[in-house]
């Protein structure tokens, strides 16, 4: 049975998403609610029993100068197999196109070598986007961490040796993290700043963070490291089921010396155990992991911890109405 979901009655559909191994929090009603920038709806898919067994939520916002809406599911759908995703993606079509999509895209955590679904997802007509800079929605390439069954020892033990090295270090120093909350939030944002014109991309509004931890609840952390009561650095960690995300991070220039960014992580790392988490998720990272790649940096940064390099099949759109697909990625590449 399918059924539309609004955000009047969501509790339901977090539980499922937070307990699926496919769920992302992204995918649930509470982040929905964070994105008042656009508007969300869901489409579930119900057994005989009444339990919901696929979803995707969707972000949807009108084209300027058209009579057309996009539609986006972040890190969607929510499913278990290949006949659960052609269900879920049938549905949402259908549903996009009723409510004047002119384009459904998505990017669910399908591994890029997988042996199925690339291919079967190609039949049903998507574009697979093979872009792994930040220009695409979400990042086809990231790091993760598994947490299963590790002590903190062990975790520290599989570090790189310099990052074992920046964590004690920051530690000497007199480094320590602290919860923050919405007080805090312009010093997090004055930082969100600073590091986007140091590494060039372009910052959210403040308005994005205070709505995300709002909406994310219990859900969402944010934590700063500080020296002698000055901010040197923060992140937003966010937790759902059993896994965990890095979602934000930035630092100020000044102090970076004092390896904030690394303690930041490793308090992270130990706060999703303490969660009982069994995947710690670093997020995205540009290009492959090769010293030839102008952004190896972060992936170097990343590696330190353990984690392993993922990467997905990517960003892919189903055109609803070719004619207005067509007229207005045209229309994009000359803007």
């Amino acid at each position: 049975m399918i059924e539309y979901l609004t955000l009047q009655n969501p509790r339901e559909l977090d539980l499922f998403v937070a307990s699926h191994t496919r769920g992302h929090y992204m995918q649930t009603a509470a982040y929905g609610k964070s994105r008042s920038d656009y508007h969300w709806s869901c489409v579930v898919l119900r057994n005989d029993n009444g339990e919901i067994y696929a979803s995707i939520a969707l972000l949807s916002r009108k084209i300027r100068m058209t009579p057309c809406r996009i539609f986006y599911a972040p890190r969607g759908p929510v499913f278990s197999n290949l006949t659960e995703f052609k269900e879920i993606c049938t549905a949402a079509r259908d549903y996009c196109h009723q409510q004047g999509g002119y384009l459904l895209r998505m990017d669910p955590p399908i591994l890029e070598n997988d042996p199925i679904y690339p291919h079967q997802i190609r039949n049903m007509g998507f574009h697979i986007d093979p872009r792994d800079d930040y220009s695409a929605y979400q990042p086809r390439h990231v790091y993760q961490l598994s947490l299963l069954g590790k002590s903190e020892d062990k975790l520290l033990a599989s570090f790189h040796p310099k990052t074992r090295y920046n964590i004690r270090l920051a530690s000497r120093r007199g480094l320590v993290i602290r919860d923050g909350n919405r007080r805090d939030l312009p010093i997090f944002h004055a930082m969100m700043r600073e590091t986007a014109a140091r590494d060039g991309f372009q910052p959210r509004p403040i308005t994005f963070f205070d709505d995300l931890l709002t909406a994310m609840g219990s859900n969402a952390s944010l934590l700063l490291a500080e020296k002698d009561g000055n901010v040197l650095a923060g992140a937003i960690l966010i937790v759902l089921g059993n896994k965990a995300w890095y979602a934000f991070g930035c630092s100020f220039d000044a102090g970076r010396s004092n390896m904030p960014n690394h303690l930041l992580q490793w308090e992270m790392i130990r706060r999703a155990r303490w969660f009982g988490c069994s995947l710690f998720d670093l997020r995205g990272v540009e290009g492959l992991p090769s010293p030839l790649n102008p952004a190896y940096g972060l992936h170097h940064f990343k590696q330190g911890f353990g984690s392993h390099f993922v990467s997905y099949l990517g960003q892919m759109d189903l055109p609803l109405r070719p004619g207005w697909y067509f007229f207005i990625q045209t229309l994009h590449r000359f803007l």
